[in-house]
């Protein structure tokens, strides 16, 4: 006999793991977010036993993990070779700034609307100091929805 979910179960279930997603978002912002000269942090990244680089493989871990980032990294073919040179990209170009307790440049792998904005779901054409400006106001204002809007 199959039994129907329970609403309450499933959305129990989505907050939980919404709580937890958040937590370790937190964690690994923490790291990335610290301050470095950018050539300390690109020579970081380079090790992957540095912490930065570690903490950039458990913000991909926590893509990867995610049902709904996970079908995002599907629909747009990306792995973690493209996903860590957006990210670079992102730092080199102003997104490494904390705003309303989210570091910009973590963060804007682990949201939905703005993983696909920054994996191609943005105008032809834009800069990436452009597209860092963007998700700067999307955390600072709060928004919800495409990037852009």
């Amino acid at each position: 006999m199959c039994r129907a979910r329970d609403p309450q179960q499933t959305h129990g279930t989505k907050m939980f793991r919404s709580l937890k997603k958040s937590g370790r978002l937190r964690r690994i912002s923490k790291v990335l977010g610290t301050e470095t000269s950018f050539d300390d942090f690109v020579y970081s990244l380079g090790s992957e036993a540095g912490p930065k680089a570690q903490a950039l493989s458990e913000l991909f871990d926590l893509c990867e993990a995610d049902p709904d980032l996970s079908q995002v990294l599907t629909n747009y073919s990306a792995d973690r070779e493209q996903l860590k040179a957006t990210y670079i990209a992102l730092i080199a170009n102003g997104a490494g700034q904390w705003v309303r307790g989210h570091y910009v440049a973590a963060s804007a792998f682990a949201f939905v609307p703005t993983l696909e904005y920054v994996l191609g779901a943005h105008p032809e054409g834009e800069s990436l100091s452009e597209m860092a400006f963007k998700l700067f106001d999307y955390f600072e204002l709060g928004k919800f929805g495409p990037a852009e809007k």
